[in-house]
């Protein structure tokens, strides 16, 4: 819905607008990258040594409600004070990061009790509105009324994953514990968090300080790598639902195969969609710049890469090394930082494009960040298992000499 929206906008309103919508939306889903990184997907993982657990619908006040206040301010200082409309653009912030949050803490928590077909439902609700009204009506013409409309449209969807929620009994398991999920959490959150840093800052600069519609282009051109961003989701999902099983020997051959199985299969999903689709978005946005085969190269380049290093990622976290992400993320935003820092000093950059250059090196360090991670961790975890299995088999044989 949101890749919907924003091609709407794309085609409805100007440039300038187009950049404070996208910046609206991108701090928006980035505070969603958080809640999950830190809370909402070590959740997950934790089932590995805790045993399986639901997570609980308090979670919600307790976790979206704040990181929604943040995320409202974040907005503000960004959007609202080059808009010269701070408190409107605070108040419109935290009410897209209230509904967005919210619903996807929701989503989470049908997940942990294996309800997908609500989480199922409340996407479609919120999709069927932004098409049928938002696109087909054509009067959203400002960055305003777009956010207005996207967090309206997501208050519906997110009274339906309520409403399924509370259809759903939780099958007496226990509730998910936050220190627990924190202790995983602090590692990927961090990880996250400097990934946020390195996404906006290059984003921020080239909109607000070089005055550069690169941004909006780019995120119009990023909406297409959306089906890969939900494969990828749905994997590190998936493999932190099954956390537990990857504990013994057996299970982990088991994650090896899965991991294999689904590189090979992302990258040539990739490979074969990426083109067609950025050539579908750019004929229903309308785009026109100098620069569009450029920035669509790189964009291409960025989701394969994605694509390919996502089964890595994922099998990381799933297995708990969530610690590996936080050292590859500091090298990362570290390399961010400077070259944002260096573009708004004037310093030269390839095609003076702050985005480009850090989207570039992100993707390429993180698949071999992660592909080494991966590798590392599937290791130790191996021999780990065979420790314990020999100490099984030890305390068997005294066990039987004893009863002998």
């Amino acid at each position: 819905m949101n890749v919907i929206l924003l091609l709407g906008a794309a085609r409805s309103v100007n440039a300038e607008e187009l950049s404070d919508f996208s910046l609206v939306q991108l701090i928006a889903m980035t505070m969603v990258m958080l809640q999950r990184a830190f809370f909402l997907s070590p959740a997950l993982s934790a089932q590995r040594t805790g045993g399986r657990a639901v997570i609980p619908k308090q979670w919600v006040l307790t976790i979206s409600l704040p990181m929604a206040v943040l995320g409202g301010l974040l907005i503000g200082l960004t959007v609202g004070l080059d808009d010269q409309n701070f408190l409107a653009w605070t108040s419109l912030g935290v009410l897209c990061g209230v509904v967005v949050l919210a619903q996807d803490s929701l989503r989470f928590c049908l997940l942990s009790r294996n309800a997908v077909h609500g989480a199922v439902v409340s996407d479609a609700v919120w999709l069927s509105l932004v098409v049928g009204v938002a696109i087909a009506s054509g009067v959203l013409v400002t960055a305003e009324s777009l956010a207005l409309y996207w967090a309206l449209s997501g208050i519906v969807a997110m009274v339906a994953a309520l409403v399924w929620l509370l259809r759903r009994p939780s099958d007496e398991l226990p509730l998910a514990d936050l220190g627990r999920a924190w202790r995983l959490g602090k590692w990927s959150g961090i990880d996250a968090l400097m990934s946020a840093t390195a996404n906006l800052l290059p984003m921020l600069l080239t909109a607000l300080v070089l005055g550069s519609e690169f941004a909006g282009t780019y995120r119009v051109l990023q909406s297409a790598l959306g089906p890969l961003n939900i494969l990828s989701t749905s994997l590190l999902t998936l493999f932190g639902l099954d956390s537990w099983r990857f504990v013994s020997a057996i299970g982990l051959r088991r994650l090896a195969r899965k991991v294999r199985r689904s590189v090979g299969l992302m990258i040539l999903f990739a490979v074969s969609y990426v083109a067609l689709a950025e050539i579908v978005i750019i004929s229903i946005s309308g785009l026109r710049s100098s620069e569009l085969l450029r920035i669509s190269i790189i964009v291409g380049i960025v989701g394969v890469l994605g694509a390919a290093t996502s089964p890595v990622n994922a099998a990381s976290l799933a297995l708990g090394y969530q610690k590996h992400g936080a050292i590859l993320r500091a090298v990362i935003v570290t390399f961010s930082i400077a070259v944002s820092f260096g573009a708004g000093l004037g310093l030269p950059l390839p095609w003076n494009d702050p985005i480009g250059a850090v989207t570039l090196f992100a993707a390429s360090a993180g698949l071999v960040g992660w592909g080494i991670s991966y590798r590392r961790a599937l290791e130790k975890e191996r021999r780990l298992a065979g420790q314990a299995l020999r100490d099984e088999s030890h305390t068997f044989e005294q066990s039987s000499r004893m009863h002998d």
